[in-house]
């Protein structure tokens, strides 16, 4: 261990040797990292006005980073498609910045396309937007997930691993590939609403893009029917026995709302849960409840979505432009929900005060020509 005071700066080092190396770099006398093309391509994706930062270059970065980079994002980003890809490694940026009325982390991630194979360049380039999922959620969600781009991820892992017979039978199973599978109907935007509300059991919906409402229907169906058939629990909540019929006590309904057929399973074997799904407009809904379900369609066809609430509508401000996943969470809502619940005495007071500050949270993910982005963004009351 080394310190030194250098140029208004103190330094701490590993060593003496490095020290030096950093006096060199000062004095103009050896290569600085802020000088290299790689850093500054990397960090002109970032916010100038950062209170701080961070950077790892490329070459340097170690086989954990790596093997993180070729997965594929939460947020529907690409992951890179050979090992060859992380050749084309520029670097790696994070920036804290603070605005107005909240803070922000951005993170970049520098590719040189030119190295890129052909199909990462494309999944780069070819991302899309989940606005349509949007237009679904209702303004009284507590929080949402909304990605693009679903349709091209499920197909690029059934090419990598699609020759297992097992997985292709599941897959059949299910509905999402065969004859008669949902997947060439998908439009590629997913969505995940959730409302807490009042109750100890927060409501939420599924939603998902298609082409084809009556395929979609059908495959909606298919899967609250294995779920009924393979017995999720027991009336008393829990393991069912084998042997056990759940259609003994199970029930389909359906009803009509808006001029949409909204199904019903009503099951003892999931209390509070009324599992139910309909397909209008291009979109699959699959939902905790009925009522879940009629809220979904009135803020499509009424217009009262998330895009109207204020606090998503500053959040989302702050955020990044046109990106390809979104994730949203109303944190003031949320910490008012606990601490009306009948176990919120248990709830530090402290902890419940260092959360009162948060307005909300949302992270987004976007890409292009040989970058990816995402920012985290926190707003403050």
């Amino acid at each position: 261990m080394a310190y030194s005071y250098v140029d208004h700066v103190v330094v701490v080092a590993s060593s003496a040797t490095v020290i030096h190396e950093i006096i060199d770099s000062d004095q103009g006398r050896g290569a600085r990292l802020v000088d290299s093309s790689d850093f500054k391509a990397t960090m002109t994706l970032l916010p100038s006005d950062r209170v701080g930062m961070g950077y790892l270059a490329g070459k340097s970065l170690v086989a954990g980073v790596k093997q993180q980079m070729a997965k594929p994002s939460t947020l529907g980003l690409p992951a890179l498609k050979t090992v060859d890809d992380l050749n084309a490694l520029q670097g790696i940026g994070g920036a804290l910045s603070a605005t107005g009325n909240g803070i922000a982390f951005d993170l970049a991630v520098k590719l040189d396309a030119s190295k890129l194979s052909p199909a990462t360049r494309q999944a780069f380039t070819a991302t899309g937007h989940p606005d349509t999922v949007l237009r679904w959620v209702p303004k009284t969600s507590d929080g949402f997930l909304a990605i693009a781009n679903v349709d091209k991820s499920i197909k690029s892992l059934l090419d990598q691993y699609g020759t297992d017979p097992s997985l292709k039978a599941g897959t059949d199973a299910v509905g999402l590939t065969g004859p008669t599978g949902i997947l060439p109907h998908l439009t590629g935007e997913l969505g995940l609403e959730i409302e807490l509300g009042n109750n100890t059991i927060p409501s939420g919906a599924i939603l998902l893009g298609t082409n084809d409402t009556a395929a979609m229907n059908a495959f909606l169906g298919k899967v609250v029917g294995m779920a009924s058939a393979l017995g999720v629990g027991s009336s008393q909540g829990g393991i069912l026995s084998p042997g056990f019929d759940p259609h003994s006590i199970d029930t389909l309904q359906t009803s009509t709302y808006r001029g949409t057929t909204i199904t019903t399973w009503h099951t003892p074997s999931l209390p509070g849960f009324a599992p139910s799904y309909a397909a209008l407009d291009r979109m699959g809904v699959l939902a905790s409840s009925p009522a879940e379900v009629r809220a979904v369609i009135d803020a499509h066809l009424s217009g009262s979505t998330i895009t109207t609430d204020p606090t998503y509508q500053a959040a989302s401000a702050a955020s990044l432009p046109r990106p390809a996943g979104i994730m949203y969470v109303n944190l003031a809502r949320v910490v008012s929900v606990i601490q009306k619940l009948p176990t919120s005495s248990a709830v530090d007071t402290k902890a419940v005060a260092y959360l009162a500050p948060l307005q909300a949270l949302m992270l987004t993910a976007s890409s292009e020509t040989g970058a990816a982005l995402e920012r985290f963004f926190v707003a403050i009351k």
